[in-house]
Order: structure tokens, then C-alpha cells, then sequence
């Protein structure tokens, strides 16, 4: 299934010891580029809400399917094949994944 920037997808997290793992939630934040390639470029949600300089709190009306209070973990990004997604459960807006993108990328400039 093609899954596209902004969406909330769940995802089979291994643990360290990569003998057991845990499904949780990730946004999609790689481009159309990356939807030719089996991979996707994704960033960590939390409901531990820290609204740090790391976070991007989502509002529940910027999403297409409520979900519990959460917020984007800039700096928790990973590859992974989107084969091991299991589902699409809700989809960001176009204006919030703008500035959720800007905030990713204010991460690599240099201060």
C-alpha cells in the first residue's frame, strides 16, 4: 500500500534486545520520491507530551481521525520498510505537515 507525507501509520517497533517488539504510531514524513522505493522515512509520536524544543504537538482538528493527545518527536526519525506498517489509522493536514517539515529541518541547521 502507498502511504503518503502526513500520514499516522502503525508500525512494529523492535525492542533493543530484537527479540520481542511493540506496535506504536509514526507519521510519514519522506516526500513523493521516496514512494518509489520500498522505504519510508518516518518520525516517532508519543503521548508523553514533553512540548520541548524536539516537539511538534498535533492539534486533534488538524487530523482526518482523532487520535489521543500527541505530538511528533522531531529528532526520532528512521527508514523502514513499508512493508512492516501495519495500517494507516489518521492523516495530517497539509498546512501542519508544512510546518511539522520545517521543524524537522530546523534540527540540521547549524546555530
Amino acid at each position: 500500500m502507498p502511504y503518503s507525507q502526513g500520514d499516522i501509520v502503525l508500525v512494529k517497533f523492535p525492542f533493543s534486545d530484537l527479540e520481542s517488539a511493540k506496535v506504536r504510531p509514526a507519521i510519514v514524513v519522506s516526500g513523493k520520491q521516496m514512494q518509489k522505493t520500498r522505504d519510508v522515512i518516518l518520525a516517532a509520536l508519543t503521548t508523553n507530551i514533553r512540548n520541548d524544543h524536539f516537539s511538534f504537538v498535533i492539534q486533534p482538528r488538524s487530523l482526518s481521525h482523532s487520535l489521543r493527545n500527541s505530538e511528533v518527536r522531531c529528532n526520532k526519525l528512521f527508514t523502514c520498510d513499508k512493508g512492516i506498517i501495519q495500517k494507516a489509522i489518521s492523516k495530517l493536514d497539509k498546512p501542519s505537515v508544512k510546518i511539522l517539515l520545517k521543524k524537522i529541518r530546523d534540527n540540521f541547521e547549524e546555530e
